[in-house]
């Protein structure tokens, strides 16, 4: 899939989430994709391509600057595997915040969304989903879950994709982690390419995978909440 006509981008007012959006199909799965650090709401469009076509797709930008560039979901974000779920809770509230007022104005499916991250954008997504946030899956790409309580996450689907020669998060970190899911209950799928900090091909034809077979398996229902 390719970034098309029907992507837009919408500046946040007020305190709220600059974002880029594509809208979908009746039927396609929601998708919402958080970058990693010093990221910006275009980079997960890079990954679009292992997505299903009639996605709808949304990618806000992380609250604070980042003195190299880029956009960070934690105050003074640094490179690495680091923090709790308890210094993810204001992005996890401005994302929650973002995506009911998104509900609210856009004719979105009735649908949960998956919750797509990169690297710290990754640590985010497991941050929602421990939090509550309704989601018919997590897609992790080279990241890592913080330090917390994980049981609000029993029974969600997990994609993994992490890099063998990831030298930012390694890849002991991330097994490490993957076994943490897995006794908290998680439904984890991981997959591993001979890659640095970044996606492998392996990994997109995987993700491709799972996403259809999770759409076969379990195509989610609507999600409660304003």
């Amino acid at each position: 899939m390719t970034a098309t006509a029907s992507v837009r981008f919408v500046p946040g007012d007020d305190g709220e989430l600059t974002y880029r959006q594509k809208d979908g199909g009746p039927t396609g799965p929601v998708i919402l994709m958080l970058h990693g650090l010093s990221g910006d709401e275009d980079v997960m469009w890079l990954l679009t391509s292992a997505l299903p076509d009639d996605a709808w797709l949304a990618a806000p930008r992380g609250s604070f600057a980042h003195p190299d560039g880029g956009y960070s979901w934690v105050q003074g974000g640094t490179e690495g595997a680091g923090g709790s779920l308890a210094d993810y809770r204001p992005a996890v509230e401005a994302v929650v915040a973002w995506w009911q007022s998104l509900r609210r104005q856009e004719e979105l499916p009735a649908r949960r969304p998956y919750l797509m991250g990169f690297s710290q954008g990754a640590a985010l997504t497991f941050a929602l989903a421990a939090g509550g946030m309704p989601a018919q899956g997590v897609i992790a790409l080279a990241g890592f879950v913080p330090t917390g309580d994980l049981s609000a996450l029993e029974g969600v689907p997990v994609y993994w994709g992490h890099g063998a020669k990831d030298d930012t998060v390694t890849l002991a970190r991330a097994q490490a982690d993957v076994e943490r899911l897995q006794r908290a209950g998680v439904l984890v799928e991981l997959c591993v390419a001979e890659v640095g900090h970044k996606v492998g091909v392996e990994c997109m034809r995987g993700l491709t995978a799972w996403l259809r077979q999770r759409e076969r398996d379990d195509p989610g229902g609507p999600q409660p909440g304003p």
